[in-house]
């Protein structure tokens, strides 16, 4: 399995240089003896506007007055709150509407195809360009694109794209929307004859031993016209054209990391002129392979070339992954040969103060977060996330749930009329039975090459598994998954599962997907439906934190795994107001880790894990919260706590100011300890025994009263102008003071500028676009961009009363 989308590293790859008054100017020139393939980043000095004009889409609109924007751009999340009864909750209180966006470019050369490409725009986009609509696309998380060769002025002249977003009508979504053009936008710059755009290369594994792979290039080539005469001869008069058949010759070559070529192939084909869509194939062996993997990540390049009497028509380079999936009902899911077990979390595409406009660098850290806890999978809930995500995920080692659609057409009130009704009012069910086929072939043309996705979901609680037909739909649209990518399996998270495991929806899946599989079986989670059907592969496509639905996973070779819900606190599903988000998360908004944390990684992880928390007292809100517990040893003199030892360790030996309170047994069924006792201030301490050897060590001390700020460098995984802080309300002896809200305010000089603070507080109701925010539990994250790449920047962290925080980077 591999990998295929056109990644920021790619040769190729330029950006384009913004000139006065927003000016771009394009020049191809220089790769007619090289590569005429180009992908040129649009993303720079856009104009916006919240409101509505039609007059905007013509080029000579005044736009002057406009605020520029540099993309990918949310503006939801800069939109003051939007409290009840306006308001709506499970969009986190935010408000919507309509806005437009306008871009300047030049573009000098007269013998390529151009295409514009959006990879995300929420929702119901309009789009121009000189004047001329491209089209409509209502699916926000999908990516489309719109040949604009005609209508392209190619004498130096500025060409002007028109966007118009349109999301005025709420709720479109379950939780947070966003809005805009909160994805990248590029132009794809060809010759007349090259691969497809999205699909023309799709790349297979068939055959891997410890010896030998089998690497399978299959090829979708469009040829227009194969010299620039063909091409100027046809726009002076169309129809005095005949097609043209060519031999070309198509090069396959697989590249190691460093770039050395490992294996190579190439063949004679014929290409009829002005006939899309013409498919070829080639194989390669790639010996002694490194295979893919969470744990191994390895990663292979493929270069393909088209060209004819020497000269290069085409050239692409995609990178993937060799790695072998097999998925046996009675025996689990075997990766390379080895069970594996899918360590899950369901999370949601924002990020706190970027809402779903998220840095890479933003998702890295996430990212790292998560396969901290003992995380190696991510379901994508519940819609197709940025392409750059993937790359991470195939360059971190995660696999990918890759989910579709929240909705079809119906309702759980059931709706029997010939108008379709979904989950949101405004929702995605208004267009599915136009653009379900096109959206889904979008997403697997994009993201079957990943060697990070390892299986499709068609849905998430589609309300049609209720329905007696509610299996044709899902039948035609597995069918679509299959015709596109024979090497995945394809499952829908079902919530309604006691109905459509039984009325021939769950059938249709290749593997059966069950939500919340205890509220039909308790404890016993997976065991009564596989007795009832033996045959099936069993995984929790969405459970709660509860320890009984990680034993069912673990205990059983039948069930592949599960994703809690979830793994990363998000905006939206709020509940009561002022609540703008969910708490379900195991890390918070900041990148906090939760007690809950610590617990999962007692589950998942193999190395020894230890934490001590103790409980609040309160009650988790929702059933999808952990119970409420903080990470300090800063209580009330007069309190009774419970402490928590979360642990994978056999034994557990607690101490309070270096005095023993006692070693306690670890069941391997429970993965935790508790001591109850009164507080006392100063060092609650723990140490985990292995076989008797102490392997791991776990403390929490009082602190004192807040006294200074101090500013720590978040190390990545990933090179990025893009970077990451931590913020934290220290006692003078250093300690976190994790009772500390302080406002603490934030600048920054030199070369660098301020993007987002973020912290815990999901009832925040203040601007996320803001150089002040309060500390939560202690700390804040904040996220810089190097405006001057190797020029020093100062952060300096201020709060009344507090030392100041001072750190210089280059």
């Amino acid at each position: 399995m591999v990998y295929q989308y056109p990644a920021p590293p790619l040769p190729g790859r330029k950006k384009i240089q913004v000139l006065l008054l927003c000016l771009v100017f394009i020049s191809t020139a220089h790769a007619q003896t090289k590569n005429p393939r180009e992908i040129i980043s649009l993303d720079s000095a856009w104009q916006f506007w919240r409101g509505d004009d039609p007059a905007a889409r013509q080029p000579d609109f005044d736009d002057r007055k406009w605020r520029t924007v540099d993309l990918p751009h949310d503006w939801t999340i800069e939109s003051p709150v939007n409290p009840p009864p306006d308001g709506e909750s499970n969009g986190g209180y935010f408000a919507h509407g309509i806005a437009w966006y306008r871009t300047r470019f030049s573009f000098s050369d007269t013998a390529k195809k151009v295409v514009l490409q959006f990879d995300g725009v929420y929702m119901n986009s309009d789009v121009w360009i000189n004047g001329q609509f491209l089209g409509r696309k209502p699916y926000g998380f999908t990516g489309f694109r719109y040949d604009i060769t005609e209508y392209l002025k190619r004498d130096g002249s500025t060409n002007v794209i028109a966007v118009r977003v349109d999301d005025s009508a709420e709720p479109s979504l379950r939780s947070y929307a966003g809005s805009g053009i909160y994805r990248h936008v590029h132009l794809i710059v060809t010759g007349y004859t090259h691969f497809q755009l999205n699909g023309g290369i799709y790349i297979t594994t068939p055959e891997i031993s410890p010896e030998k792979a089998i690497v399978k290039a299959h090829y979708i080539i469009d040829p227009n016209f194969f010299t620039e005469e063909e091409e100027q001869a046809w726009a002076k008069d169309p129809w005095k054209i005949k097609p043209q058949r060519r031999e070309l010759t198509l090069r396959t070559s697989i590249l190691s990391l460093n770039g050395s070529v490992i294996s190579n192939t190439e063949s004679a084909i014929i290409l009829e002129s002005m006939q899309k869509g013409q498919s070829f194939t080639q194989q390669l062996i790639v010996t002694n392979p490194r295979l893919w993997s969470d744990q191994t990540p390895e990663l292979y390049h493929m270069r393909s070339t088209l060209l004819l009497e020497g000269k290069i028509l085409d050239e692409t380079i995609t990178p993937f992954g060799i790695r072998s999936l097999k998925f046996e009902p009675d025996r689990g899911l075997f990766v390379n040969g080895k069970p594996t077990k899918l360590k899950g979390v369901c999370i949601h595409q924002d990020a706190g103060s970027f809402g779903n406009a998220v840095p890479l660098a933003v998702w890295a850290y996430h990212l790292s977060l998560l396969k901290e806890m003992g995380c190696n999978a991510i379901r994508t809930s519940h819609h197709p996330f940025p392409p750059e995500f993937y790359d991470l995920c195939d360059q971190m080692g995660f696999y990918v749930f890759d989910e579709a659609f929240d909705e079809w057409t119906r309702d759980w009130t059931f709706n029997f009329t010939e108008n379709t009704r979904g989950k949101a009012k405004y929702g995605y069910h208004l267009y599915f039975n136009q653009w379900y086929e096109t959206d889904l072939r979008e997403m697997l043309h994009r993201d079957r090459n990943h060697p990070s996705v390892i299986l499709y979901s068609i849905g998430n609680e589609i309300p049609d598994q209720f329905n007696a037909d509610g299996w044709k739909l899902a039948k035609k649209l597995v069918s679509i998954c299959h015709e596109e990518d024979s090497t995945r399996p394809v499952t829908s998270a079902c919530d309604q599962s006691f109905v459509s495991s039984r009325n021939g929806f769950m059938d249709q899946l290749d593997i059966a997907g069950y939500n919340y599989i205890d509220r039909l079986y308790q404890d016993s989670t997976y065991g009564p439906e596989h007795r009832r059907f033996p045959h099936r592969l069993f995984l929790g496509t969405e459970t709660t934190h509860a320890l009984h639905n990680w034993l069912g996973v673990r205990d059983n070779d039948y069930v592949i795994g599960d994703f809690i819900w979830t793994g990363i606190d998000y905006l939206g599903e709020s509940g009561p107001f002022p609540r703008r988000g969910s708490r379900a998360g195991n890390i918070d908004l900041a990148g906090g880790k939760k007690a809950g944390f610590y617990q999962r990684a007692a589950y998942w992880r193999n190395d020894p894990v230890l934490q001590l928390f103790v409980f609040t007292g309160e009650k988790p809100q929702t059933p999808w919260q952990n119970q409420p517990a903080l990470l300090t040893w800063n209580w009330p003199d007069t309190a009774t706590l419970t402490v928590r030892s979360a642990t994978n360790c056999d034994e557990v030996e607690l101490f309070l100011n270096k005095k023993s309170l006692g070693k306690k047994t670890i069941s391997p069924d429970l993965y935790f300890a508790d001591w109850k006792m009164p507080f006392k201030a100063g060092e609650l301490s723990a140490v985990g025994y292995m076989k008797g050897k102490k392997v791991a060590f776990s403390k929490l001390v009082t602190a004192e009263s807040a006294a200074k700020l101090s500013i720590s460098a978040i190390p990545l995984s990933i090179t990025s102008d893009v970077e990451l802080f931590d913020i934290s309300v220290r006692d003078k002896n250093g300690q976190i003071v994790t009772g500390a809200v302080n406002a603490i305010t934030l600048k920054v000089e030199g070369g660098a500028r301020l993007m987002g603070i973020d912290n815990g507080d999901l009832n925040y109701t203040g601007s996320f676009k803001t150089d002040t925010r309060n500390a939560f539990q202690g700390r804040l994250l904040v996220t810089l961009q190097k405006v001057s790449p190797g020029n020093e920047f100062r952060i300096i962290a201020t709060s009344p009363g507090l030392d100041a925080g001072t750190l210089v980077r280059k």
